[in-house]
């Protein structure tokens, strides 16, 4: 929306208009108010609208800068004014519009409302205005074409500044255009007077002028003589010659002025002659065309007397001077010349007996021995040259013998030797080395030349005497003192450590040690230095941690070196192997009978099928498993593709390829051509998910480096894919875990590798463990189950497996965290009933499946204190819950008589912290009543419990569903419940026996929920959280969750979730109740979640009862000690 106004405007004649007002006012209503109050515009008058006519289709365009604008918020009513002063000057019609961006709108009164829209003008006298013209200056010249700019500055008392309101005219062309500055090019040739006018809004006016000349400026041109000319004062005056033309004038040369920046005026005309003084002129010829515009042109002449040669003094050496031969002499030389200057940097040197001996001012050199006369010459730029001679004489000087080997005083063992080395140098003759004659004062000469090694002198203190002549008989000499001692015998030296042969893992410390001694110097163990030929030099010392030795056989050497220099060694070989050795194939292919022809070995998948029939293989080239390192593990390592096609009922099995396992290629294998799966199965795998990696043992085959063929087949026609070495990531590896001969053996005795055990029968477990430095280690065997996980520990003990094949691992490390392992496989079988029943209750503790003895689901009834394992059962006997211990050798529960609650119906949540018992203790679901908290302690003296005085304390939510507690890290309780279709929490205060009153848990997600809906409360890292189901909107989680791993499908009706936590072994089992009549769980690894496919692993079954449910454990974290008990009803 958009408003426009137009106003008459009269008197103000010959005024100024000091202030111009727009004044609006905003209309009554409660809606007529806005945000702001908008931007007003001035139209050009008289704009094309009419108050008639006008619509927004036909309205004007409002363009450009507004007047004045209001942003801030209008009220209905209010009086708006707008500063519209620069719009207003004179008397005439204005056009405004008023126009808002913002959707908030606000309406004005029209002309037709109570309060009109008014223009208020504020008059005072009027002045004249005052203009200036700032360029260009008066009398400035221009050639035709070339751009002149004009420029001014107009201002007014009343209206400010109005040089955008300048106008230029120029006498000869007329108007030139408007504006604080304007360019022009189109001036005509001649002088022009430049007019500057302005008028103010009221008609008044000032003007200011300048002038402008147009025309060619005359071209001058000297030609002779030439610029940079040199001339002599004897060839006599000198003649300047010049042009000048102009293109309005014509030929101006009779008019030229020549002067000398020396001199002064020379003369006038085309041509002219003088007799210039020496130097260097700057001569000008200068001329001024009829309009008073000016040229000239310059040259620069150097005027000179009749030429001088340069004068040469030589200033060093002095004339006659005499220098020993090898000494370097220094050469030194000034050359002036009147015209050229300085030229003692172009001095040439040379020598009537050596030549040449190059060029500069000063020069350093050395000459051969004889009288020398010595010239510096040079030639100044007239090809004048000069010089000055010196005589200098070189004396002859002896060879200078100087001897590098051995020191001074220098002690020589006899059988050793010692090596004799000297230089000769001679000033004429160079290097005399070759020439120098050695003599001792006890064995007369011993050698000859710059250097040699003797090992004859006798026992005694030598005074050798280097000596040479040069070839003018000059002779040089040097002496040199030597000690020569008795014979010297080698240091000995025997390693301590390690063995020869030894053998360890890479990473693992490895100690040196050795001692020396030698007959003259004693003991040598300090500095022993030592080096391996794999990694190059180890330290110094007598012994040595060495912790990073590299993978590979070394030769460990210990060096020692007695002062003499006498040296010896020892050495022992080493081996360092990989603990784990990690291959990826060579090769690997598929075929597939149903294109038998097609070449498979570039894809990324290897496909294993029995209809149509898929075969894979791989090849592994082994290398690094050194004697005396021997294979302990083989695994065979796949990943299952990412896609759900890839899952199958059945991973395969593995066989190895023997008469084939190089008769094959990646790149050629067919169904056609494969190579036959002759070897034997090694293992097998059962269910995989896509992604899941799969392991099969191969270490019955893989024994030492070598080329090793493996084949995948299956009688399965669920197709399983796994990633071949083309994909991405994943690809197949061969995992070798290598037995060095210090490591531990674990020798399993029971049971028997591949042994079948009838469920409820304990298995005997025994094995033993020794270990090369720490001897027997049977008692630290640690024993695990690929289903029941932790077992227990030592050298043999009993215990019931569960149903279903369990690989049994016996392992030990040693004090060097050396690990060791055996397995065997044993399978339990189960005639249908698994588990121990032991009582039964009333029907008065509940019925039904959501309410049996040891529901609900978030509540745990069972904690492990001082080895034994309790639980909140309802005693028939005595009417009331009760605690019961665990009889492990009877699986059965014992009342121990200590009371919990008389409430049939009631149901307990427990939490044993390390201190204290405490337990949450509600009425029943919808039961009348108050829950309670009760704390217990534990005498250890007696076994038993007793009640805390003060307790139980009255807890919030009688009536909910199910109730849990937790501790927070700071030792305050709290407890969440459902009730009236929310999550209350509530907490302990300033103890356990005072409780702050419930409240609805504060989140805005997932609220409110269904009746039938409970909530969860568990301890956290330093926090606290709450956990509960929505079955009114099955709203999902709030926040960032990993993915969810399936338990059970919708098919097996798996209800009842318990999850147990072995944090030592970090395993996670996961209990639940398909079909409502059963217990089964699925454990994994805690930091690779990967559940079982299938109902997973019977735990509670019965052939005579059909609603096993509500599995339910203990808040605590299960250990070996403790194991895993569930309790069902």
């Amino acid at each position: 929306r958009q408003a426009f106004l137009r106003f008459q405007v009269t008197g103000v004649g010959p005024f100024a208009v000091a202030r111009a007002i727009l004044r609006l006012t905003a209309g009554k209503g409660s809606s007529d108010g806005g945000r702001v109050g908008g931007a007003v515009y001035a139209l050009s008058s008289p704009a094309a609208w009419s108050e008639a006519k006008t619509t927004y289709n036909t309205r004007p365009a409002v363009v450009g800068t507004p007047l004045a604008t209001r942003p801030t918020a209008i009220k209905p009513g209010q009086v708006v004014d707008l500063d519209v002063t620069p719009a207003l000057g004179a008397d005439g019609v204005y056009d405004f519009a008023l126009v808002n961006t913002n959707r908030d709108w606000v309406r004005y009164q029209s002309r037709e409302g109570a309060k009109k829209p008014q223009l208020l003008l504020t008059l005072e006298p009027d002045t004249a205005p005052t203009v200036i013209v700032t360029a260009p200056a008066p009398a400035a010249v221009s050639s035709p074409g070339a751009p002149v700019t004009f420029a001014g500055a107009a201002s007014d008392a009343e209206s400010g500044n109005l040089s955008a309101r300048i106008q230029w005219t120029s006498d000869r062309d007329g108007a030139l255009g408007s504006g604080a500055a304007i360019t022009v090019t189109t001036l005509s040739p001649g002088p022009h007077t430049i007019t500057a006018r302005v008028t103010d809004p009221s008609g008044l006016t000032a003007e200011a002028e300048t002038t402008v000349v147009v025309d060619h400026p005359p071209a001058v041109t000297i030609d002779t003589p030439a610029d940079g000319a040199v001339v002599f004062t004897d060839a006599g005056p000198v003649t300047f010659a010049a042009t000048a033309l102009d293109a309005e004038d014509g030929d101006l040369a009779g008019a030229l002025g020549w002067t000398s920046s020396l001199d002064g005026p020379i003369g006038t005309g085309g041509s002219v002659s003088g007799a210039l003084s020496v130097g260097l002129h700057t001569v000008s010829a200068a001329v001024t065309d009829a309009r008073g515009v000016t040229s000239q042109a310059r040259i620069r002449l150097r005027v000179r007397a009749p030429n001088a040669a340069p004068v040469v003094t030589i200033t060093a050496p002095a004339d006659g001077t005499a220098v020993p031969a090898g000494t370097p002499v220094s050469l030194a030389t000034t050359a002036t010349d009147d015209f050229d200057g300085d030229l003692s940097g172009r001095i040439e040197w040379s020598s009537d007996v050596a030549g040449a001996l190059g060029a500069g001012a000063t020069r350093t050199v050395t000459l051969h021995e004889g009288t020398h006369r010595l010239t510096a010459t040079v030639t100044d730029s007239d090809g004048e040259p000069a010089a000055a001679t010196i005589t200098l004489t070189i004396a002859p000087a002896p060879p200078v013998v100087t001897i590098d080997a051995p020191v001074a005083g220098a002690l020589v063992f006899a059988n050793l030797g010692v090596t004799f080395r000297a230089s000769a140098i001679d000033a004429t003759d160079g290097d005399l080395s070759a020439g120098l004659v050695w003599t001792s004062d006890i064995d007369g000469p011993i050698g000859s030349g710059a250097g040699f090694f003797a090992n004859t002198l006798r026992v005694g203190t030598h005074h050798v005497t280097a000596t040479v002549a040069d070839a003018g008989g000059l002779t040089g000499v040097a002496e040199r003192t030597v000690v020569v001692l008795p014979p010297n015998t080698y240091p000995a030296i025997a390693i301590d450590a390690p063995t020869d042969g030894a053998a360890l893992f890479a990473g693992m410390p490895l100690l040196v040690a050795a001692h020396a001694t030698d007959e003259e110097d004693g003991e040598l163990s300090g500095v022993i230095r030592w080096s391996s030929d794999r990694d190059g030099p180890l330290g110094t010392g007598a012994m040595l941690t060495m912790a990073s030795l590299s993978a590979g056989a070394h030769t460990i050497t210990a060096s020692v070196t007695d002062a003499a220099g006498a040296t010896s060694t020892a050495s022992v070989s080493v081996v360092v192997g990989p603990r784990t050795i990690t291959l990826a194939p060579v090769a690997d292919t598929y075929v597939d009978a149903a294109n038998p022809g097609v070449k498979l070995g570039s894809a990324t998948s290897l496909f294993v099928d029995d209809s149509p029939v898929k075969q894979a293989y791989l090849r592994f080239d082994v290398r690094g498993i050194m004697p005396p390192f021997t294979v302990q593990r083989a695994r065979l390592r796949l990943t299952a593709a990412s896609s759900s096609a890839a899952a199958s009922g059945s991973g395969g099995r593995v066989q190895t390829i023997v008469a084939g396992t190089l008769a094959w290629s990646e790149a050629s294998t067919t169904w056609a051509t494969r190579p036959a799966l002759d070897g034997p199965t090694l293992a097998s795998q059962g269910a995989v998910t896509p992604n899941q990696v799969v392991d099969f043992d191969v270490t019955a085959v893989v024994e030492s480096d070598g080329i090793y063929s493996f084949g995948l087949a299956t009688t399965s026609s669920d197709e399983v894919v796994y990633r071949s070495r083309e994909a991405t990531t994943g690809g197949p590896e061969l995992l070798l875990e290598l037995h060095g001969p210090d490591d531990p053996v674990v020798t399993i005795a029971e049971p028997e590798n591949g042994a079948q055990v009838s469920f409820g029968l304990a298995v005997a477990f025994s094995a033993g463990a020794v270990d090369r430095r720490d001897g027997d280690l049977s008692a630290r065997i640690q024993w695990t189950s690929s289903i029941d996980g932790p077992l227990g520990m030592g050298a043999s003990f009993a215990r019931v497996l569960s149903p279903g094949t369990h690989t049994i691992a016996a392992t030990v490390t040693d004090s060097s965290n050396v690990p060791a392992s055996a397995t065997v496989v044993v399978t339990v079988t189960s005639s249908g009933n698994i588990g121990f029943r032991d009582f039964t209750y009333p029907t008065a503790v509940g019925t039904g499946m959501s309410n049996e003895a040891t529901a609900q689901k978030p509540e745990s009834h069972l904690w492990f204190v001082d080895g034994t394992w309790w639980a909140t059962l309802y005693s028939a006997t005595a009417r009331a819950h009760h605690i019961h211990r665990l009889d492990r050798a009877t699986q059965q529960w014992a009342d121990t008589g200590v009371f919990i609650d008389e409430r049939p119906m009631s149901r307990q949540d427990c939490l044993w912290n390390g201190e204290k018992l405490y337990l949450a203790s509600r009425t029943g679901y919808l039961a009348p009543g108050t829950n309670r908290l009760l704390r217990y302690s534990y005498d250890p003296t007696r076994g038993t419990y007793d009640l805390d005085e003060g307790f139980p304390v009255a807890l919030p939510g009688g009536g909910t569903e199910s109730m849990t507690l937790a501790e927070d890290s700071t030792g305050r309780f709290w407890v969440a419940y459902t009730w009236n279709s929310t999550v209350y929490v509530a907490h302990s205060l300033e103890d356990d026996m005072h409780w702050s009153a419930p409240f609805v848990l504060p989140a805005a997600w997932g609220l409110p929920v269904d009746a039938d809906d409970i909530a969860g409360i568990i301890a956290m890292n330093g926090q606290i959280g709450v956990f509960w189901t929505n079955q009114r909107t099955q709203a999902e989680p709030d926040g960032t969750w990993s993915p969810m791993y399936t338990v059970a499908t919708v098919a097996t009706v798996g209800t009842r979730g318990l999850v147990q936590l072995d944090e030592l072994h970090r395993r996670v089992y996961v209990f639940y109740s398909p079909f409502h009549e059963s217990i089964y769980y699925k454990t994994t690894d805690m930091d690779r979640i990967a559940l079982q496919d299938g109902l997973g692993i019977p735990l509670i079954t019965s052939t005579g009862v059909r609603d096993i449910n509500n599995p339910t454990g203990t808040k605590q974290p299960v250990t070996p000690e403790s194991g895993v008990v569930v309790l069902a009803s």
